[in-house]
């Protein structure tokens, strides 16, 4: 508009002051709207980059909170299968620490934005200490039933050692108080095997 305004300024139009002036004015406005969008664009995109922020945050919380669920879990009490218990709360514990790293970035992400956008700081810091205290009460419990799967692996084990020896002091009671008496070689031989 404003080229083609400058070439009839140029080729004398008799109402050039009046082009100019309203291709002047319609440019103005032009760079006045494209102001405007960008501004809008911009805090779209920073509308987005919160609203992403929390639906990530609120995804983690869930997922700590399914987590934690599990980790309340009193498998330990049941001393059937111990030891699939426990193979099982390694690969518990393994997928909670590969999951840090997700916890990290979403703090990252919340604190960037808190630093760029002031305004929505509280909001963002109330959702990075729920996050953050969920967290430590996942690990806490983890930790927690992992020891006590633990105890109660050893429980077994010994539970086991008791019963092999009650089985073996039955077998010499038994062997002890036979009447059975060595009538040739054979008989001599099996009956020393047992004492």
């Amino acid at each position: 508009m404003m080229q083609f305004a400058d070439r009839l300024n140029d080729e004398n139009h008799y109402a050039s002051d009046k082009i100019t002036e309203k291709a002047r004015s319609i440019d103005e406005r032009r760079i006045a709207n494209h102001e405007k969008m960008a501004a809008a664009l911009k805090r779209l995109r920073d509308s987005l980059e919160l609203q992403q922020f929390i639906q990530d945050a609120e995804d983690m919380y869930d997922w700590l909170n399914e987590r934690l669920l599990i980790a309340s879990e009193e498998t330990y009490r049941d001393l059937s299968n111990i030891q699939g218990k426990v193979m099982k709360h390694r690969t518990f514990e393994a997928e909670i620490q590969a999951n840090k790293e997700r916890l990290d970035t979403i703090c990252v992400s919340g604190n960037n934005i808190a630093e760029e956008k002031p305004e929505n700081k509280p909001e963002i810091e109330e959702r990075l200490e729920k996050l953050n205290v969920k967290w430590q009460e996942l690990a806490d419990a983890s930790t927690q039933k992992g020891t006590k799967l633990g105890d109660a692996q050893k429980q077994e084990e010994f539970n086991t050692g008791v019963k092999n020896i009650q089985e073996w002091f039955t077998e010499i009671e038994q062997t002890a108080v036979t009447h059975e008496r060595a009538t040739d070689l054979t008989t001599a031989t099996r009956l020393y095997q047992k004492h």
